[in-house]
């Protein structure tokens, strides 16, 4: 078969993703019907469920997306399958492998890359919505100054002010959080509380906030949160009710952001074929 052949192949072969999933409850939610519309299969190994971390030669993939879950990065004695998955994202960053990374993924794939992880880290936990915004990086990089460019266009029907499209709300739910970059890697976005929200190393890309949940989701975390706090029923459900009321109003810029990191990915997924096609 000719090179030109091989990359005509490559560019019709529909993507693949395996996705990791730390928690068997913590699912990919509607970030993988964002996928799917964008014409992605998607394979799920569920941590949770003692599935076992492929090594990148059997991976058979053409990207790498690591949700959240309730443990930590730092917890290797614990969840056995932390280390092989980060020597994963190890060998995936070494071959341009994309690899998208959320909320403990971005974590873990900080650490693995060389990063600090603080469990906790306090005065950066985040629940509910945080203000994120652009660094100067950050508007520079073309997936997320896209995301922020396409959730500005959808904040005018949540009535939000986005300084210009640089700064935008966004759901959150951590204690940990990504204290020290990987080396020679590019922050891209930050909040008042957290400041490293987002950040990418060649092919690694990390979200400290979830583009993936349903409002529903931020009240079920609020009464989770408040029961922990050790506040009273009215005041749980106070807030819940709140946060909430809040996912709701801003849920246009969480799709829109979250329908482009789905596009974003996949074109790096595409990317990545195309390469391993001529390289083979």
């Amino acid at each position: 078969m000719s090179q030109d052949s091989s990359i005509t192949d490559a560019i019709n072969k529909t993507p693949v993703l395996t996705v990791f999933q730390p928690a068997s409850t913590v699912g990919v939610a509607r970030f993988g019907q964002w996928l799917a519309s964008e014409g992605a299969i998607l394979n799920t190994i569920d941590l949770g469920a003692d599935q076992p971390v492929p090594a990148y030669s059997e991976l058979n993939s053409d990207g790498i997306i690591i949700l959240g879950g309730p443990m930590g990065a730092n917890d290797g004695a614990d969840y056995p399958w932390i280390e092989p998955l980060s020597q994963l994202v190890r060998e995936a960053y070494a071959h341009a492998m994309p690899v998208f990374g959320i909320c403990l993924g971005s974590q873990l794939s900080a650490r693995a890359l060389g990063g600090q992880v603080a469990s906790p880290a306090p005065g950066q936990g985040e629940s509910g919505l945080a203000s994120v915004f652009l660094t100067e990086a950050g508007q520079e990089d073309e997936a997320i100054a896209e995301m922020f460019a396409q959730g500005d266009a959808a904040s005018a029907r949540a009535d939000v002010a986005t300084n210009e499209g640089t700064q935008l709300p966004v759901p959150v739910n951590h204690n940990d959080a990504v204290v020290a970059l990987p080396p020679q890697a590019k922050l891209l976005a930050s909040s008042k509380a957290c400041p490293i929200e987002a950040w990418r190393l060649g092919s690694v890309l990390g979200l400290q906030w979830h583009p993936e949940v349903v409002p529903e989701r931020l009240y079920v975390w609020a009464k989770e949160n408040g029961a922990q706090a050790g506040l009273d029923e009215a005041e749980i459900k106070r807030q819940a009710d709140d946060v909430l009321a809040q996912g709701r109003r801003i849920d246009a810029i969480t799709c829109a952001m979250g329908r482009t990191a789905a596009r974003m990915l996949l074109r790096k997924a595409r990317a990545y074929r195309v390469l391993q096609s001529v390289v083979d």
